[in-house]
């Protein structure tokens, strides 16, 4: 299904839900009761035919000779023309749905029944993966679509963007939405707190969990006892806590609950039976795996950077050729490829990402600033020279 399709069937989801819903004779089922029905069931040749109702695949057939397949929803002054396939029919649609008028109503109705319903959207970062202008637009017409729906009484639009996405894209709508916003902060002992109960889920492990009572970080020697049972105390000569987050810490000293679990699924696929025999059973996860694992989350992480975000490819690749860590700006403007925009610019989002972290210091009468590369970028590239 293309975005343009999506779009549309978000609407019509919610035309679906209330049309069969709503009670008859009221004045939403009159006026929308055909266009949401119809309109579903356009949509919902997306999946085989093979699997619908015997009711509607005579529907269909009936229906797409009578209306054709073209769709228009107007929104203000934006127009969404979802793009179908095109079939040997040559009749098209002319009716226009005007979505704002169909927004208002349904919030009337569902108001009237003591009715609330919440419209949820995910995954936007794999919509427009390698396309980022047009990513932009969408996360961009997502937040004035959130900002519209938001003057409704019982109907709700909720957007749920990864933070790296929100803070390097250019959304001119941040602003007006800064009161209906909520960051989801993690602190070191909240991933902690996910690693252990992730960990212990599984089920050769969860009599032992049962047996140490671990739930999670609310007793602090539980969960010490927990760590132990799964990684080495230590690890290049730091305490497993502390190198842990000091390899997973971006330029802004955040961690993604993410990235905890995709250690953890790393650390599992290079467990070999050799690796869970080699002297005793514990740790679960052997000293040699834990650091395989981490170069191995810190090159995907570099790769999401060149390939998925795709900021300043030209500078980020030859500070790895040079194995280039920290430096000041002046020294490195050459690396820069003046055709990915201005030098500005690409340091600006590679700040955002939380590529480059920037440190301020006074020498003498004068304040200095240079750029870092956190472990969590540069540990494959240590890996790669040896």
């Amino acid at each position: 299904m293309d975005l343009d399709t999506r779009i549309g069937y978000i609407s019509l989801a919610l035309a679906s839900s209330v049309s069969w819903w709503s009670s008859c004779r009221k004045e939403w089922t009159k006026r929308y009761s055909h266009d949401a029905s119809v309109s579903t069931l356009l949509f919902s040749r997306t999946t085989e035919i093979s699997k619908q109702k015997k009711w509607a695949k005579i529907t269909w057939k009936f229906l797409k000779n009578i209306i054709g397949t073209g769709l228009k929803f107007n929104l203000g002054p934006i127009t969404i023309e979802p793009k179908v396939d095109k079939d040997k029919t040559s009749n098209t649609s002319k009716k226009s749905f005007d979505i704002g008028d169909f927004l208002s109503t349904s919030d009337k109705t569902i108001s009237q029944n003591k009715k609330r319903i919440l419209i949820l959207i995910d995954k936007i970062d794999e919509i427009f993966k390698y396309q980022r202008t047009l990513q932009e637009e969408l996360v961009q017409g997502l937040m004035m679509a959130e900002a519209h729906v938001s003057e409704k009484e019982s109907i709700r639009l909720a957007v749920l963007l990864r933070s790296d996405l929100y803070e390097t894209y250019d959304i001119q709508e941040q602003n007006k939405c800064v009161s209906r916003s909520l960051r989801l902060e993690w602190s070191q002992m909240d991933l902690l707190e996910l690693m252990i109960r992730r960990l212990f889920a599984n089920k050769p492990l969860i009599r032992l969990a049962n047996l140490l009572q671990v739930k999670g970080t609310e007793h602090l020697a539980q969960s010490n006892t927990a760590l132990r049972i799964a990684f080495p105390e230590e690890v290049e000569a730091l305490p497993f806590r502390h190198w842990l987050f000091s390899n997973l810490a971006n330029g802004k000293g955040h961690i993604s609950p993410r990235q905890i679990i995709l250690f953890m699924i790393l650390a599992r696929d290079l467990s070999t039976d050799n690796t869970m025999k080699e002297g005793s059973h514990f740790p679960l996860f052997k000293p040699k795996v834990v650091r395989d694992a981490m170069t191995r989350l810190s090159e995907l992480s570099y790769k999401e950077v060149v390939d998925d975000f795709r900021v300043a490819r030209t500078f980020v690749r030859n500070c790895r050729t040079g194995n280039l860590k920290e430096f000041k700006l002046q020294s490195v403007e050459g690396l820069f490829d003046r055709a990915e925009g201005p030098i500005s610019g690409q340091v600006e989002l590679l700040e955002r990402l939380g590529f480059l972290e920037r440190i301020v210091s006074q020498n003498g009468q004068s304040i200095e600033y240079r750029f870092k590369i956190p472990s969590l970028f540069t540990r494959c590239w240590n890996e790669m020279a040896s």
